[in-house]
């Protein structure tokens, strides 16, 4: 059998790992909106539809090393692609979600590891690099960050073609699709690229098809932008019709 790999932040998680965390939103949302019953997410419609197994590295499900949790931004996004590699073989896929430009890794010394940086998420013992810290998120918003993004992919997709796994693409962040529009409007490997504009990214696409947030889910009663149980199905039912 071969094997789905999908990579990516928190817009590719599964809602499983969360069942352990009761006081995370997405633990609120299953239990209170799904009656405890866990919502598939699109890796794992995807990856039961296409009969494949799946392994997912998106966020939470991202490796854990001696230095540090990957899955966060787009570095550790790539770094955990280098560290599944080795085992991607002939007839596998794998799909790539980039995430927001402005995350970065960070080392903690305090901690002695590799934490992310995200612009609403910085832990209050780095108060003393606030400055630094908020120059590098205003420095990440330039498009010439875009530029190196996609100069991963010239590798990644030499290794698709070398070892004969198919290898596609998508980003929760509206600024690559807006900058690099013609780009991927061009490149099959982009999930949906005939269908995105540069106000149409994947976000409103889902939206447009009828996929929801938790928030929407929830009537407001949850405030959580990621996908609910139907932004899911949505998006995996665009994946596998774009793809087959």
């Amino acid at each position: 059998m071969n094997t789905l790999y999908t990579f990516g932040c928190s817009f590719t998680e599964d809602f499983d790992p969360f069942m352990a965390c009761p006081d995370t939103t997405r633990y609120k949302y299953v239990m209170n909106y799904h009656n405890g019953i866990i919502p598939k997410s699109w890796p794992q419609i995807m990856a039961q539809e296409l009969g494949m197994e799946l392994k997912n590295y998106g966020g939470i499900g991202g490796f854990s090393t001696e230095t540090g949790d990957e899955g966060n931004c787009n570095f550790s996004i790539f770094n955990n692609i280098c560290q599944a590699s080795t085992n991607f073989q002939k007839g596998d896929m794998v799909i790539i979600e980039w995430t927001f430009m402005e995350r970065f890794k960070w080392v903690n010394f305090e901690r002695d590891r590799i934490i992310t940086i995200l612009p609403n998420q910085i832990p209050k013992d780095l108060d003393k690099d606030m400055d630094v810290i908020e120059n590098i998120l205003l420095n990440r918003t330039h498009k010439i960050w875009i530029e190196e993004l996609f100069k991963y992919q010239i590798l990644i997709n030499k290794l698709s073609e070398s070892v004969g796994f198919d290898v596609y693409y998508w980003t929760i962040d509206d600024k690559i699709v807006q900058h690099k529009f013609t780009t991927i409007r061009k490149d099959k490997k982009w999930l949906l690229s005939n269908k995105l504009y540069p106000k149409e990214d994947y976000g409103v696409i889902v939206r447009k098809n009828g996929g929801l947030t938790i928030t929407d889910e929830s009537n407001g009663s949850i405030n959580d932008s990621h996908m609910g149980s139907s932004g899911h199905k949505v998006l995996a039912d665009l994946f596998l019709k774009y793809i087959k």
